[in-house]
């Protein structure tokens, strides 16, 4: 959204307001046009800056104020989808990238940033689109950010490729109620040393922070995932086990780690 190809830096007062002005921009001057937004916030992430007034309205905290401009911003983005008369048939979705961090308050959730606890990826996510989805209605089936790909392709009426196998499916038919079987049985997590698969409720965890044994839990009775059910269930214990090294077993090696080498390969 901001300007790099400038010959200095931009000028502006607060990023995360500059970001929603920016948006609404873009939709005022394609409006009359089929188009995509991808705005990603950096609030409430480090750096923790706020602004005065912003700062006053949340008690002192840099977190609340911030939650506090973000908001605001996303209103601005709101508001020019409705003055431009393209929100009834506009697609809006908000998520977060992964849970708080270890000095925010999750809760009920175990775990923060980082962990495959479900507080490091159980997360807000919200879909708007008003000539399609009923609104005010809470979705209790697991989704994952990955649907937004074949979901966003289906609405294009445009086709998968079918060059590889893709995680993510097509959301709405599950939204609208024409389809209602779980959007996914089974999900995967990856982050560093620690893994997560979820099969419908059961959940089997083995968290960056530990090297064994796993833990299973039953996310249906047990979402804070304080009921270890791993001793007492080895067959379920071994059975997802092994549906997360058969979905390892077709991944590609991560890149992530060979930041250096592949910048220096360019």
């Amino acid at each position: 959204m901001l300007n790099r190809d400038s010959d200095g830096p931009d000028k502006f007062t607060y990023i995360t307001d500059e970001f929603g002005d920016r948006a609404a921009d873009y939709i005022d001057r394609y409006k009359d046009q089929p188009f995509f937004l991808y705005l990603a916030f950096n609030a409430t992430h480090s750096p923790q800056d706020a602004l005065p007034e912003d700062l006053k309205k949340g008690g002192g905290k840099p977190i609340p104020a911030m939650t506090i401009a973000m908001d605001r911003a996303v209103g601005v983005v709101l508001d020019a989808l409705d003055r431009n008369h393209v929100a009834e048939n506009t697609l809006v979705v908000f998520f977060s990238d992964n849970g708080g961090e270890n000095r925010h308050d999750n809760g009920p959730l175990r775990g923060y940033k980082h962990d495959v606890y479900e507080g490091g990826i159980h997360v807000p996510f919200v879909m708007r689109w008003p000539k399609v989805l009923p609104a005010s209605v809470k979705y209790e089936q697991p989704v994952i950010s990955l649907d937004l790909f074949a979901t966003s392709l289906a609405i294009a009426g445009l086709p998968m490729p079918t060059d590889k196998t893709y995680d993510g499916v097509n959301l709405i038919p599950f939204l609208t109620g024409k389809t209602t079987e779980r959007p996914h049985q089974t999900l995967f997590w990856m982050f560093g040393s620690g893994w997560a698969v979820r099969d419908g409720d059961l959940k089997l965890v083995l968290n960056r922070d530990r090297k064994g044994p796993t833990e299973l839990f039953n996310l249906a009775s047990d979402l804070p995932e304080k009921k270890d059910l791993a001793a007492s269930k080895p067959e379920t214990v071994v059975r997802l086990q092994s549906l997360f090294e058969q979905w390892k077993s077709q991944n590609k090696p991560s890149i992530w780690g060979n930041a250096k080498a592949i910048a220096k390969d360019e």
